[in-house]
């Protein structure tokens, strides 16, 4: 059999775990319901948003009111997220808890898991004149990123002449992206890869640290990356102090064995976990009634 057409069988052949094929051909799975960020304002994520439901009264100083927000989960594993509201005066407010846990089961195939949650009771007073109660919601979860993709490896003279079907399978807050497969000698393969932080949230190396802090210094665990059935020898080129995510991106290389002779495709899968921080926030006017009509 022609060497070409048996790598194009094989190509044809691999399959990526965790997706599969629709009637029509198209490649479905989790990667399909996987968007780019989270926030009240509506965007989807690709890790958790919070979006609150717009309130169409406005609360009366002195007066419990509730708050409707939806939790969504766009991750293929449950998620314990850590929430803390912040960003106004707490001597006004009552009813609210400082600092709560939510649990969150797995997205599908078919969209994020929803979970809708009241806040009930709030009472705001101890103001003067209307009161513009602006909440900010941060929260914080344990996450991971993994992601797949079919590459060609060169042969010992470095060439890549066989034909690969763009094939990627991904999720998790942060991007990574494989930017070349290339020869090392003869017998190794060396991989350079790319993580980013496109969302708009920030890994952490504490829950709720300092915002000037989520800049530089903050830690993914040691990535694992495979090529094929090999493992890589990885190492961080874009930080001194190790796997650390510095102004919202970091690059490795890593090194595996050559495991056959020639041209060859074969699966790269890296993945790697860290701490992600978000936050969303509402907007809600309390009306004093003291000082004027509703």
């Amino acid at each position: 059999m022609n060497k070409k057409l048996l790598i194009i069988l094989m190509i044809s052949g691999l399959i990526f775990t965790g997706c599969n094929f629709g009637t029509d051909g198209k490649q479905s799975g989790f990667s399909d319901i996987i968007g780019s960020g989270s926030s009240s304002s509506g965007e989807s994520g690709s890790g958790v948003a919070i979006e609150f439901e717009k309130l169409n009264f406005k609360p009366i100083k002195g007066d419990s009111f509730s708050l409707l927000a939806t939790f969504k989960n766009y991750q293929p594993e449950p998620v314990s997220i850590r929430v803390k509201p912040t960003g106004f005066y707490w001597q006004y407010v009552e009813g609210l808890e400082k600092e709560f846990t939510i649990d969150l089961t797995p997205a599908t195939s078919t969209g994020p898991m929803k979970l809708a949650k009241f806040f009930e009771g709030i009472t705001i007073s101890g103001f003067e004149g209307d009161y513009n109660w602006n909440p900010i919601f941060q929260y914080c979860y344990e996450t991971k990123s993994i992601f797949r993709e079919l590459v060609c490896v060169p042969d010992e003279q470095g060439a890549c002449d066989i034909p690969i079907e763009p094939s990627t399978y991904k999720y998790g807050p942060l991007n990574t992206k494989v930017t070349s497969v290339y020869l090392i000698g003869k017998d190794k393969i060396g991989t350079i890869i790319d993580i980013s932080n496109t969302n708009n949230g920030n890994v952490v190396n504490d829950c709720f640290q300092d915002k000037r802090k989520m800049g530089f210094g903050n830690k993914i665990d040691d990535p694992v990356v495979k090529l094929g059935t090999e493992i890589g020898d990885c190492i961080s080129t874009s930080a001194s102090n190790g796997f650390v995510i510095n102004d919202n991106s970091q690059t490795m290389k890593c090194e595996f064995p050559r495991t056959q002779d020639g041209v060859y495709p074969t699966q790269i899968v890296i993945e790697y976990g860290y701490k992600y921080q978000q936050e969303s926030s509402t907007e809600i006017t309390i009306k004093d009634l003291a000082t004027g009509p509703r």
